[in-house]
C-alpha cells in the first residue's frame, strides 16, 4: 500500500514544468508604472474656480493648500492620458517669493497660448 505524504508536503511540491517553447508564444502585459507620465506644457494660466493644489494627480491625493480663482500659475505638464496638470504656484510675501509645486484638475486651469 501506498503512503500518501503529509499534507504541507503535499501543498509544496513543485508545480509541473511547462515547455519553454509554449511560454515564448504567451504575450505578455507591459508593466504598469505607478510613476504617472508627463507631456511638456511651459505655459502660463490662472485658475478659474476654488481648486486644490494637490501633491499628485487624483481626488483622493493630499491637499497642499487651496488656490483661489484667478490665481495665475506655470503650467509645467499634463499627466499622460489623464486631465491633471502640474503647476507651480509663486508666492509672494513682501520681497521674498516662494514656489510650490503641485497638481491641479483640467476643469479648474486655464492655459494662455
Amino acid at each position: 500500500q501506498k503512503q500518501q505524504p503529509p499534507a504541507a508536503k503535499r501543498f509544496l511540491a513543485p508545480l509541473p514544468q511547462q515547455s519553454k517553447q509554449r511560454n515564448k508564444l504567451r504575450p505578455t502585459a507591459p508593466k504598469k508604472s505607478t510613476q504617472p507620465q508627463f507631456t511638456q506644457i511651459n505655459k502660463h494660466g490662472f485658475i478659474v474656480g476654488r481648486a486644490a493644489l494637490r501633491t499628485n494627480p487624483g481626488w483622493k491625493s493630499a491637499v497642499i493648500l487651496q488656490v483661489p480663482p484667478g490665481t495665475q500659475v506655470k503650467v509645467r505638464a499634463k499627466v499622460r492620458r489623464q486631465n491633471w496638470y502640474l503647476i507651480d504656484l509663486i508666492e509672494k510675501m513682501g520681497s521674498n517669493r516662494k514656489t510650490v509645486r503641485g497638481f491641479i484638475h483640467g476643469k479648474l486651469i486655464a492655459i494662455f497660448r
